[in-house]
């Protein structure tokens, strides 16, 4: 299996078919890029009921896929690589990000010179790992093929759209880069309220997050959820459900096991 073969493919395919061009343009036209420092205004009380908070062993276009055939705006956080778009995709790398762009319009987007501009080159400037709470707003990116280790083009009748959110964990290797634990769990907090109230303020109904840093950025999975659950109580009305997809395989299941014992019961 050659991913970068692929991905390739993809390319090929939305700069070929008129449906996924059309869904390209639209997505370039009104993404939105929102820095760190921006306050966000949004309604946290959308909703009667509390969001159901679920984890599950699903990738993140798999869970948001069942979201989107209701008729839920659905939006998926994607694990950004802040100084590459796409992270290694290029290359055939195997992250969460690389899987979002390689069956999706996403990178595209990400591509786009405003982003470049605005989200990537201000990364690579500083150079810092750590990353910051800037965050890039996709639209209806339009997933096309199979969310699955060796992704299939999909018939056109099983397409979907979701938004993407396009964040950077902060990066820990080598040595957790002389942070804190405690120095950590605020800046994951302050990166979890800019990411929840982005999402909440271009109204998506349902939120797909993940253990966030938490693999080729060695975050500890047990502060990363621990965040999230502390933060998550001022948003419990924001959406109708927020869905933390943790895919593991058989032999690596620590992450999915730490989510779902810190957010399980929430």
């Amino acid at each position: 299996m050659n991913l970068a073969k692929i991905f390739l493919d993809t390319q090929e395919l939305y700069n070929t078919n008129s449906k996924l061009i059309a869904a390209c343009e639209y997505s370039r036209s009104n993404q939105m890029f929102v820095g760190a420092n921006e306050s966000i205004d949004c309604e946290v009380n959308r909703f009667d009921v509390d969001c159901k908070i679920l984890v599950s062993k699903k990738r993140s276009f798999e869970a948001a896929e069942d979201y989107a055939r209701k008729g839920d705006k659905v939006a998926v956080l994607n694990f950004a690589n802040s100084f590459n778009p796409g992270g290694g995709v290029v290359h055939g790398a195997r992250a969460q990000e690389e899987c979002l762009c390689r069956v999706s319009t996403l990178y595209d987007s990400l591509v786009s010179k405003e982003m470049l501009e605005k989200f990537y080159k201000p990364h690579c400037k500083t150079e810092n790992d750590l990353a910051t709470d800037d965050i890039i707003y996709t639209p209806k990116v339009l997933v096309f093929k199979s969310d699955t280790a060796e992704p299939k083009l999909r018939p056109e009748s099983e397409w979907f759209y979701a938004d993407v959110i396009t964040c950077a964990a902060p990066c820990l290797e080598p040595d957790m880069q002389g942070i804190t634990c405690e120095e950590l769990k605020k800046l994951h907090a302050s990166r979890a309220r800019h990411i929840l109230g982005v999402a909440c303020k271009y109204e998506a109904d349902v939120l797909i997050l993940g253990a966030f840093g938490c693999g080729a950025f060695s975050n500890p999975p047990e502060i990363v959820a621990e965040v999230y659950k502390n933060v998550l109580s001022d948003y419990l009305h924001a959406f109708k459900a927020i869905e933390f997809a943790v895919y593991c395989n058989e032999w690596n299941s620590k992450n999915y096991e730490v989510f779902k014992k810190t957010l399980g019961e929430f």
